[in-house]
């Protein structure tokens, strides 16, 4: 288990606690009960109705927290609407709506999840003004990616929404390099497939074309983008 007065020296760029700062985040850590989590366990589930919210940390420096954010239709679709990592919150819409939590919230690495009464990390928000406003520039960021992702919809094919969410990904979570690039976290072509509203099928098909011309390669549960301004060059010029 990590030691909250201890953080991660660099959060996420973007992140919310790279945005509060390092003595903020400190704070915020030692405010929550910290559970480690396996890959494939829940942190939060849709339906509940308890508001604790949830800061990632890495359970040990070089490994990387990652969450999936999923939701689940009346008719039984399922839809991943987000990925988070280390230094970002989850859960933070039931805290500041009530009522229950409108999604599911699975670990796809090992992390920690720090558990903080929404009444006490409120309380926080409330003293600390700077706080309020890396949450508002958070919650943006989130509106951002879901309007862009309507967009791509309606803008593009299958295979160049597939490279443009791909490419985000990277930004957000990849390593900082220009070729053989790993995400550097689990995730599914299906769960892709979810990300960008696309049938299996198609994104089987993207996938292979994406291949064959060369600009990612496939592992388990897992890309490599081979180049990323090549693939950069293709996401925008179709």
């Amino acid at each position: 288990m990590p030691n909250p007065s201890r953080p991660e020296a660099g959060w996420l760029p973007g992140s919310f606690l790279a945005r509060v700062g390092p003595e903020a985040a400190t704070e915020l850590l030692n405010l929550g009960r910290p559970r480690a989590v396996a890959p494939g366990e829940h942190v939060a589930q849709q339906g509940e109705p308890r508001t604790d919210v949830f800061l990632l940390q890495a359970t040990k420096p070089g490994t990387t927290a990652c969450v999936k954010v999923t939701s689940v239709a009346r008719n039984g679709s399922e839809t991943l609407l987000a990925i988070r990592a280390a230094g970002d919150l989850v859960g933070e819409s039931a805290a500041l709506r009530g009522g229950v939590r409108t999604a599911t919230v699975t670990a796809c690495a090992e992390t920690v999840a720090h558990a903080i009464d929404h009444r006490r990390f409120l309380a926080y928000l409330d003293k600390h003004p700077v706080t309020w406003r890396a949450l508002s520039a958070n919650l943006v960021d989130q509106l951002y990616w879901a309007n862009q992702r309507r967009l791509d919809f309606g803008g593009y094919d299958v295979q160049v929404r597939l490279a443009r969410v791909i490419l985000e990904l990277v930004e957000l979570y990849g390593e900082s390099a220009i070729v053989d690039v790993k995400l550097g976290f689990q995730i599914s072509q299906d769960e892709l497939g979810r990300l960008i509203g696309a049938k299996p099928a198609a994104v089987n098909k993207a996938m292979r074309d994406l291949r064959a011309r060369g600009l990612i390669s496939s592992q388990y549960r897992g890309i490599k983008i081979n180049d990323v301004g090549a693939l950069r060059r293709y996401a925008d010029d179709n």
